[in-house]
């Protein structure tokens, strides 16, 4: 018995209802919503319908490339001249390497003619499980994503000189606890500093997630209006970051859109076809736009739990693939990681 276009719907509609139940309840997939808001970082052309059509993770070339200009520090002249050249402009490129993350499960068609629960119901909350155990492994590989790839260079230094309280160690940026009322401006200064105008977004863990409902909570008609630190230039994404007992809140901090995660479809699954016992079939995931997952059925005949008995192995599967916006300068990333200490 095949799955159907229209039982693949009809799951797809039944996973979002069901997300709420208490023992399928879903995780905390904050970084990899974030990183997906932010996909077109990653390949420009792969969010484009003709970039969908082209790649395909699983080939040989599944190792793809963005162009990028370098910023070039010209020498800067005190006076005019008749004859001059500068420099021709320069351009580099990043690697983008693809991952995949991938769930199986299976359902015996006996057992499901001879279940409270019948076939579909079975597909869908496997269906609901195995997407849930592939964005379990994507969301702890955006984390160290971030954790790896943060900077190793600040314009903030060890001494506090710029921002008070506020250090660099070469590799997370600190800020004490006495200046935790003021921490969300802090931020906005911290990347300031760092010239990086404009909206951020901000990955945190759930101390920084109080800290926030707090401050919006302090409005124009408190006697301390705190508001204003986090509601104009901050995208705030609660996620499940580890932390020490010395931190009242850890976060990556990078400019909006600068780190991102994009998706895609080996070309089996994006054409659809059926071979024998298997199909390589493809669904929109019910809730991020634009995240595809590929499915791979293989039916056939066992003698398992019942003889004879018709099995549905399925496979459901995410390629996808991370990176940050490009700096030439040795050790420097767009990512800045944060504390704020408890004392």
């Amino acid at each position: 018995m095949a799955i159907t276009a229209t039982q693949e719907l009809q799951a797809q509609a039944r996973i979002a209802e069901k997300a709420q139940a208490q023992e399928l309840r879903t995780p905390n997939f904050g970084t990899v919503q974030k990183l997906h808001e932010n996909r077109s970082i990653v390949y420009p052309f792969l969010t484009t319908p003709e970039g969908d059509m082209t790649m395909d993770p699983e080939a040989a070339n599944d190792s793809a490339q963005v162009a990028v200009f370098k910023n070039e520090n010209e020498a800067v002249k005190t006076a005019i001249q008749s004859s001059h050249t500068g420099d021709a402009p320069a351009t580099a490129t990043q690697s983008i390497t693809w991952s995949v993350a991938a769930a199986d499960f299976n359902i015996s068609m006996k057992d499901a003619s001879d279940n409270f629960f019948k076939h579909p119901e079975l597909f869908e909350n496997q269906l609901l499980i195995a997407r849930q155990k592939v964005l379990t492994a994507v969301e702890t590989a955006a984390k160290a994503y971030l954790e790896s790839n943060k900077t190793g260079v600040s314009a903030i230094s060890a001494t506090a000189i710029e921002l008070p309280g506020t250090t660099f160690d070469g590799s997370i940026t600190t800020v004490a606890n006495a200046q935790k009322d003021l921490f969300f401006s802090l931020l906005s200064e911290i990347m300031d500093e760092n010239d990086y105008k404009g909206m951020l977004d901000f990955v945190h863990e759930g101390g920084f997630g109080v800290l926030a409902k707090d401050f919006l909570a302090q409005g124009e008609a408190n006697s301390t209006n705190k508001q204003y630190q986090v509601a104009d230039n901050l995208n705030l994404m609660r996620s499940r970051l580890t932390k020490t007992g010395t931190q009242y809140g850890l976060g990556y901090a990078f400019p909006e859109g600068g780190v991102g995660l994009v998706t895609a479809l080996p070309k089996l699954n994006r054409d659809g076809m059926e071979h024998e016992n298997q199909v390589w079939d493809s669904m929109p995931d019910p809730v991020y736009p634009d995240m595809t997952w590929g499915l791979h059925i293989i039916e056939g005949v066992e003698d398992g739990n019942k003889n004879q008995d018709a099995v549905q192995k399925f496979e459901l599967s995410l390629h996808y693939a991370m990176n940050d916006a490009y700096l030439s300068t040795t050790d420097e990333t767009v990512i800045h990681k944060i504390e704020l200490l408890n004392s």
